[in-house]
């Protein structure tokens, strides 16, 4: 008779003359390594130098907000990217409470995304907002009209913002960018800095 705590998976298989009991050992093996991966997939990458925190994605692995807008049209590195248009108007982001970030709250957060536009002059901009217990108390957003040189090019765009400091560890942080443009435009590899207190 095996233990509940053996970690073993028995499966009942219907026959036609009897009831067989198959143990399946490859299972748990297989269940531990997708909680793995699903954890590491969301794990905030910690750069060696001290009072910063590097937070980046590819739009390939990890799950921040607005998963709705990825796509294979274009990309910069790898599959996917955002496609930010007159029916999904916010891209791609970063979401997480200033908790998950780091142990300190961060005096600022250096932001580098690139994008490529279709056509020079998309009215959009670059946001950062702050929601307290599902209500926005802080929204910044960086117009980023003059800011494509040339369309049909991938583009870096970098803007630093400063973290209000009434913020408390429970609120929600979110940046990403925002198509205020019936024009499409896409957005790949994000990478954000949090310059710690």
């Amino acid at each position: 008779m095996k233990k509940p705590d053996d970690l073993i998976f028995y499966i009942f298989v219907q026959n036609k003359h009897s009831m067989k009991r198959k143990t399946y050992y490859l299972l748990p093996l297989i269940v531990v390594a997708v909680l793995i991966s699903a954890c590491s997939e969301k794990k905030i990458k910690k750069t060696q130098e001290p009072g910063t925190t590097e937070v980046s994605s590819d739009l390939e692995n990890i799950s921040w907000m607005n998963q709705y807008t990825l796509v294979k049209d274009v990309a910069r590195s790898g599959r996917y990217s955002s496609k930010v248009d007159s029916i999904n108007r916010f891209s791609f982001g970063f979401s997480n409470t200033f908790a998950h970030i780091n142990d300190t709250l961060p005096l600022n957060v250096d932001v580098s995304v690139w994008l490529y536009y279709s056509r020079k002059g998309i009215n959009s901009s670059l946001v950062m907002s702050i929601d307290s217990a599902g209500k926005n108390v802080y929204w910044k957003g960086i117009p980023l009209k003059d800011s494509i040189k040339t369309a049909g090019n991938w583009q870096e765009i970098r803007n630093t913002f400063e973290i209000p400091k009434r913020i408390i560890p429970d609120e929600l942080l979110k940046i990403y960018v925002w198509n205020n443009d019936k024009s499409p435009f896409f957005l790949d590899d994000m990478k954000l800095v949090f310059h710690n207190k």
